[in-house]
């Protein structure tokens, strides 16, 4: 990632001119025979803001390189997923993100409720597809390699593997591609 933000300092240390965050940029600065001269001085952003801006400039460019042209992302209602979907609707625009919710037994309403506001607000498109029949089928097979141990998070977790399967099916489609909270 390309974080920008050049800056010439002065023999004092001072700040004098800084270019842009996160953009190409060209910086003026004049010697007069004694001092430096700047054009122009950035307000630093904070950390969490170049963070985030890092996260959209790592997606916005890798989308752009690789030719996807549609994120794939799940919404649990949650601050995690809420996250990465702004990250994805600031870097590729809302109309190239599709946010699907999951549900499963133990998946609150409120949850739901949420995650389809998270996507609806900024206009996403947005699917829920309940993921309880696609474990109910998965068990049966593998039913045998859990009976030989203590149920685990292994066991515990063929909630997530069910989720990672049905956002496949929309990241299937040319150009799109599925991206994670993680």
């Amino acid at each position: 990632i390309f974080d920008g933000g050049s800056l010439v300092v002065d023999r004092d240390g001072e700040i004098i001119a800084q270019a842009t965050f996160f953009a190409e940029d060209q910086l003026d600065v004049v010697w007069d025979g004694q001092h430096l001269i700047g054009g122009r001085v950035e307000n630093t952003p904070s950390d969490d803001a170049l963070l985030y801006q890092a996260l959209v400039t790592g997606v916005r460019d890798y989308f752009s390189k690789t030719g996807f042209r549609k994120a794939v992302l799940g919404l649990s209602g949650g601050i995690d997923s809420a996250l990465t979907l702004a990250v994805a609707v600031d870097a590729l625009g809302a109309d190239h993100v599709h946010a699907g919710m999951m549900p499963y037994l133990y998946t609150a309403d409120i949850s739901v409720t949420d995650a389809k506001r998270q996507a609806e607000t900024p206009g996403c498109e947005f699917s829920n597809v309940p993921i309880e029949p696609i474990e109910r089928e998965f068990m049966p097979t593998l039913a045998p390699s859990f009976a030989r141990q203590p149920v685990d998070p292994s066991a515990e977790n063929l909630d997530s593997r069910c989720r990672g399967v049905v956002l496949r099916a929309p990241a299937s489609a040319p150009n799109a591609m599925a991206i994670a909270s993680g």
